[in-house]
């Protein structure tokens, strides 16, 4: 996120790329309001734990948007997308949760509260991760299409506006 937020030129590719990257681990905080793990922690813990998640919702693809655009969301880019996900899964938190014996983002064993744990049973991580991927992608197009009616009603907001504080003068 630094990296992008930080970029000069947001035309180039890789950057474009670094940006569609991004989009889809905002459905992190979702999952995570839907499914919250808050058993032994301290008030504030929780507290923040709410308060974390349901402010990343907004303001990730507001602040995406405002540096870099609203691109659509396409199967071709979700694909790779969430392959980024996958793989930092795969590559860095299983072994640093192998090695420190603690189940970062549920990598080793699932969640007690995950509802579809039962019905996948033993293929569960195989199955989940094509489940995670329809979701990621269910809200990049909801945040896509957050983003485009909040547009939408600025410019006509601003349309309004412009027309009720300046009346066109008759000659």
């Amino acid at each position: 996120m630094l990296i992008l937020l930080s970029a000069k030129d947001n035309t180039t590719l890789k950057i474009r790329i670094l940006y569609t990257g991004w989009t889809a681990w905002l459905f992190g905080p979702f999952g995570a309001l839907a499914f919250p793990h808050l058993e032994d922690i301290s008030m504030f813990e929780y507290v923040l734990y709410y308060v974390e998640h349901i402010i990343i919702l907004p303001l990730g693809p507001l602040l995406l948007y405002r540096r870099y655009g609203n691109l659509l969301p396409t199967f071709k880019n979700q694909v790779a997308s969430y392959g980024s996900v996958l793989i930092f899964q795969a590559l860095v938190l299983t072994p640093l949760s192998r090695f420190y014996k603690v189940n970062l983002n549920f990598s080793l064993c699932h969640s007690p509260y995950e509802p579809f744990f039962e019905g996948f049973g033993y293929h569960y991580y195989t199955i989940e991760a094509f489940n995670i991927c329809l979701v990621s992608y269910v809200i990049r197009m909801a945040s896509y299409l957050i983003v485009e009616g909040c547009l939408r009603l600025y410019k006509l907001f601003t349309w309004l506006y412009n027309i009720l504080t300046n009346p066109k003068q008759k000659d």
